[in-house]
């Protein structure tokens, strides 16, 4: 009698403990491919590794078509549709995972620290060219008369090789669980003295947004250039590095 019930109690608990498996298993599996719809087949399968593994993938993009954030969002559409519009000859896209947890207020701690305007002197920048760390920005500030409150396009001041001080404009638009950055050029940019980049036609953008139980941090950088023969690919190389460099001291704040 015994035995018998000791068999039914080990049937009844193979049971339960084989269908409480198999929901953990089908869960983590729906959540790897919830994580796999935000990007298309421009993302490697390593890449999508590493991305799991909370490691950062940056991307040297040949064309605004190769970007992998697929538009599930508005605001993803947006952004995804800024850099096609600008077609930059010089593009780059990076991506970061944070789990939601011990993160929870995200969206705002970057927002205070994209508004940090100052604290831009303080991102530290390894030149390839001359094999040595540098200041990313030798001077960043908000131009005079900056109301925070008051305006959504906020122009300040940037000194960065190799275009020398000029002015951007930046936005900040925080919404609910997610947050959109852009910075763009609203005058010409000079290379030498040279006049290079037309007004608009450099881009960088940062866009937050929950997840399932993680933010995704993308960011991408575009610029619509010649090449400049005097420079070479030392052009692109910078662009990006510093592009990339910027993003990633945000990323890093955050974690």
């Amino acid at each position: 009698m015994k035995c018998k019930q000791i068999c039914t109690l080990l049937i009844i608990f193979l049971f339960f403990g084989f269908s409480l498996f198999s929901e953990n298993t089908e869960e983590k599996i729906e959540k790897q491919a919830l994580l796999e719809d935000l990007f298309n087949d421009n993302l490697s399968a390593d890449q999508l590794t590493e991305l799991k593994k909370g490691n950062e993938v940056m991307t040297r993009i040949l064309s605004a078509d190769n970007l992998c954030l697929k538009p599930i969002t508005q605001q993803a559409k947006n952004n995804i549709d800024l850099v096609k519009n600008l077609s930059p000859s010089y593009l780059m896209e990076i991506i970061k995972i944070i789990p939601q947890k011990g993160h929870e207020n995200l969206t705002q701690q970057l927002n205070t620290t994209l508004l940090n305007i100052e604290d831009y002197n303080d991102i530290p920048y390894f030149s390839e060219s001359h094999q040595r760390w540098e200041k990313l920005f030798t001077k960043a500030h908000f131009l005079d008369n900056t109301d925070l409150n008051t305006k959504n396009i906020i122009p300040i001041s940037l000194n960065m090789d190799p275009f020398g001080q000029f002015t951007a404009n930046i936005s900040v638009n925080q919404i609910s669980d997610s947050l959109v950055f852009v910075l763009t050029n609203p005058k010409k940019l000079r290379i030498l003295g040279i006049p290079i980049v037309d007004p608009e036609n450099m881009l960088c953008t940062v866009y937050a947004f929950k997840f399932g139980e993680n933010w995704i941090l993308y960011g991408t950088g575009g610029l619509l250039a010649p090449e400049v023969p005097i420079l070479g690919k030392k052009a692109e190389v910078s662009f990006i590095n510093r592009i990339s460099t910027f993003c990633r001291f945000m990323f890093s704040e955050l974690e």
